[in-house]
């Protein structure tokens, strides 16, 4: 699945790469603000799929983002919950499935925020002797 990443932040999940190929062409190629995210790419069933589908999107020239979002089962049970991906419950996977959302967060350069001057002094020098 392919899902569009523009300026402001906004998400269209695809189903299929044909169908990718219209809405890209008439949805975001006229704004020049896109990127494309490859999401619900399963690791279990190898990297063929990632890989086809990544030379797809380089062949027709679309930028892309280098995070690709994994299918977790997790993913669709929060969104029936009302959850999002910091309210995740503890446990290998739901560290896995965060970690996908917080790099994309990184990529895009999004989230997160400095510590204050002092926090970061404090930091320093709290292991310090």
């Amino acid at each position: 699945m392919l899902a569009v990443a523009g300026a402001p932040w906004w998400a269209l999940v695809l189903a299929s790469l044909p169908g990718a190929a219209a809405l890209v062409l008439q949805a975001a190629l006229p704004q020049n603000s896109y990127r494309v995210l490859i999401t619900d790419w399963d690791p279990r069933n190898g990297t063929v799929d990632l890989e086809q589908t990544q030379v797809y999107v380089d062949a027709n020239e679309w930028p892309r983002l280098l995070t690709v979002v994994r299918h977790y089962k997790i993913h669709t049970r929060a969104a029936a919950e009302g959850q999002v991906c910091t309210q995740y419950p503890k446990g290998r996977i739901a560290l896995e499935a965060r970690e996908d959302f917080f790099r994309l967060a990184m990529e895009l350069g999004i989230g997160g925020r400095p510590l204050p001057k002092q926090g970061r002094k404090a930091a320093a020098t709290k292991g310090s002797v």
